[in-house]
């Protein structure tokens, strides 16, 4: 799956003809000044959450971002996507005083997965929005509506990759993304309370560690031709290790495609 821009994270494209249906802009956006409503991101607060959709290969992705814990050394986010019906958790908890990760879970298709820190991308890391500070040059304002009848102040950012729509008002900022003027990303809905673990303590001491899975199954290189390998040295059944009882544990290859960037890699390379 393409990884898609989080922040958280995120880190949360939907292709839509027309504002009615992606939310509606009210009033000509004008030139930023000072006192606008724009101050830039919400700071985090645990119950917080939103929810962003978009479009990938024809399918509507939904992406629910959350703050389950937040605390001076603890914030643990979490990401749940949903691609046709079939659905992926995953958890980064972070330290916000270093803005660096401590631990990566994902659950999906009944397994609870978990990489090491160093093999994490800092960009799955969520931040507060210092691309988008509100004394920036150069952003406009306007409106926006969700699907669900919020509506809110928006600071419009023109960056070389699109335009993109961020708000005061909600939760990790991201309301819209536009590429060559379309649509990729926007806002469902959002709220301040509500925000509930998908994986319990259980579960995330005694995950499968990924890592360990990509190191031990890289993918063979091509043998000589005087010494050709067999099936059986090639063709393997992807494993891992099982943190809690140190045992292999049978990974569901066909769940890759559904993972986040930084465990799909590590998916794919056991899988081969």
């Amino acid at each position: 799956m393409k990884k898609i821009l989080l922040i958280m994270l995120v880190v949360s494209l939907l292709l839509i003809a027309g504002c009615k249906e992606d939310g509606s802009e009210a009033g000509t956006a004008t030139k930023a000044k000072s006192g606008g409503k724009y101050a830039g991101f919400m700071e985090w607060k645990a119950g917080m959450w939103s929810e962003t959709v978009s479009k990938q290969g024809g399918q509507t992705v939904t992406m629910r971002t959350e703050l389950i814990e937040n605390s001076p050394t603890l914030s643990k986010f979490q990401t749940t996507t949903d691609v046709g019906g079939q659905e992926s958790v995953m958890q980064i908890w972070m330290n916000p005083s270093t803005q660096k990760a401590t631990k990566y879970v994902m659950k999906t298709g009944g397994q609870v997965l978990c990489m090491a820190i160093k093999d994490v991308p800092q960009d799955n890391v969520p931040n507060k929005g210092d691309s988008y500070k509100a004394d920036m040059p150069g952003w406009t304002i306007g409106t926006y509506t969700t699907p669900t009848g919020k509506t809110l102040a928006v600071a419009k950012f023109s960056q070389e990759a699109g335009e993109y729509w961020v708000s005061s008002e909600v939760p990790f900022g991201m309301v819209k993304v536009l590429q060559d003027g379309k649509t990729v990303l926007s806002l469902n809905d959002f709220g301040t309370i509500g925000a509930k673990s998908k994986i319990s303590d259980a579960e995330v001491e005694g995950c499968t560690d990924m890592s360990a899975l990509a190191s031990k199954y890289q993918q063979p290189s091509a043998p000589a031709p005087a010494e050709e390998a067999s099936a059986e040295e090639v063709n393997y059944e992807a494993s891992a290790i099982d943190t809690r009882t140190g045992n292999e544990a049978k990974l569901d290859c066909g769940a890759c495609a559904s993972m986040p960037a930084a465990a799909k890699s590590a998916c794919l390379a056991a899988c081969g």
